[in-house]
């Protein structure tokens, strides 16, 4: 009877104040918001946007296309959160620093930082964190945008077409993680597109965290890029950091480029603070004449 006596449109004036006394900033939701009950909890957002700090134009500081999730109902009467595919088009963000050296999310952050440390002081020993009993059946970004203009040091980034597919999500629990974006900057001048693809493991509870059969690969060119364009692929078995213990394992790691190869296997201790680092490291046979040429010093080969 819920979705039929309920509209949830009628509360879009409480989320928007809601959003202005936390952040100071308006939110802006022209698009629908539709509802369901049982046995998911959940909303579908359409259009939305966060406006920018003062002083920083027009520009909205966050915005997204559409927005999807769910919550199964039952379980969160057992304090357990069971969220389903959770879906999120078209979102952007604009980080920006003005000439002066402000950021437009400083004001946010002065905002945050007049929340009461009486509402931290109520989180007791005792009780299990909302992480811990996190689980999620599935995240997908698609069409995300991030872009940094900083007016101080004259430059701009940009991450676009960022795109992630994450599998099912719980605590201490192998999850499948796959994305790519491209990338872009100015002085230098850079141009690129990355790949990463692997099996991640989270257990905040324990403090350690691993990366198993993963590969990362990127593709560069530019000024900022030594040789003016660069191919690179980092691939490994095992990578395990323990920050409880504060420690590193890297197993069967191989790094190629510039048509050299290296494999390390490595462990490390008091990485926090005063590192030490103990493994193997060895070099495939390459020629260096190729790979002077190509990080554009092929004339030291004739010197």
């Amino acid at each position: 009877v819920l979705p039929f006596v309920i509209n949830p449109n009628d509360f879009k004036p409480r989320i928007t104040q809601l959003v202005q006394d936390k952040t100071g900033r308006n939110l802006d939701i022209p698009g629908n918001i539709k509802l369901s009950v049982f046995p998911w909890l959940g909303v579908q957002i359409g259009p939305m946007q966060l406006s920018n700090a003062a002083g920083f134009g027009n520009t909205p500081f966050a915005s997204i296309n559409e927005a999807d999730i769910h919550v199964r109902f039952l379980p969160l009467l057992r304090g357990k959160v069971e969220v389903g595919n959770i879906t999120l088009d078209g979102a952007s963000i604009d980080l920006e620093r003005n000439a002066a050296g402000r950021t437009n999310w400083q004001d946010m952050l002065d905002h945050f930082g007049k929340a009461s440390t009486a509402k931290q002081a109520k989180t007791s020993t005792g009780n299990s964190s909302v992480l811990d009993k996190l689980h999620i059946a599935g995240l997908q970004l698609s069409n995300t945008q991030v872009r940094w203009n900083d007016a101080q040091n004259h430059q701009q980034y940009t991450i676009s077409d960022f795109d992630l597919d994450m599998g099912a999500f719980a605590p201490a629990q192998p999850v499948r993680l796959t994305l790519g974006f491209d990338f872009a900057g100015t002085n230098p001048q850079l141009n690129g597109h990355a790949d990463f693809k692997g099996t991640l493991i989270a257990d905040p509870a324990r403090k350690v965290y691993t990366a198993d059969d993963a590969k990362l690969q990127a593709t560069a060119s530019g000024d900022a890029v030594p040789g003016g364009q660069a191919n690179a692929t980092l691939i490994w078995k095992h990578i395990v950091a323990n920050l409880q213990a504060d420690t590193i394992a890297v197993n069967h790691l191989d790094a190629s480029g510039y048509g050299a190869t290296l494999h390390l296997d490595m462990q490390g201790k008091d990485i926090t603070r005063h590192p030490v680092m103990t493994g193997k490291l060895t070099l495939d046979k390459f020629s260096p004449r190729q790979v002077l040429t190509a990080l554009g010093r092929g004339s030291l080969v004739e010197t």
